[in-house]
């Protein structure tokens, strides 16, 4: 029966524990910093994704990319206001367009599009792990 009462204990303890929280150091504000910006520069890119495909699945995952990106950069900028860690620019947001108009070599093609966000999903995966 003690088991029970110690673990009891020591949730109580860890929920209302009032002792301070130090600062994140500048090895953990950088690394926030850093996924930070890599976030705010996705969301223009797939922005302009948008604006150079047709294919109606790749503008589905590129809605799902850019409303994840947004979910967790909104997350992160929350908690670096919170810890004073200053926010890095970020690109402007890009107008909608219509990707026939895109002359070809300007636009980018349907396979560098989902590139992109394999390698986005992998790089933010590792930074978010290591933030």
């Amino acid at each position: 029966m003690q088991n029970i009462f110690e673990a009891a204990f020591d949730y109580l303890k860890t929920t209302y524990d009032s002792e301070p929280k130090s600062r994140p150091h500048i090895g953990e504000a950088m690394g926030c910093w850093l996924y930070f910006t890599a976030l705010a520069e996705e969301i223009p890119v797939l922005e302009a994704s948008l604006n150079t495909t047709t294919d109606d699945e790749l503008i589905n995952l590129v809605n799902k990319s850019k409303n994840l990106g947004e979910h967790q950069m909104n997350i992160l900028k929350g908690f670096m206001i919170n810890e004073g860690i200053p926010l890095s620019q970020a690109s402007e947001s890009k107008p909608k367009s219509d990707p026939n108009s895109v002359p070809l070599g300007a636009k980018m093609t349907d396979e560098e599009i989902a590139n992109f966000i394999s390698l986005k999903i992998a790089t933010n995966i590792v930074m978010c792990a290591t933030t």
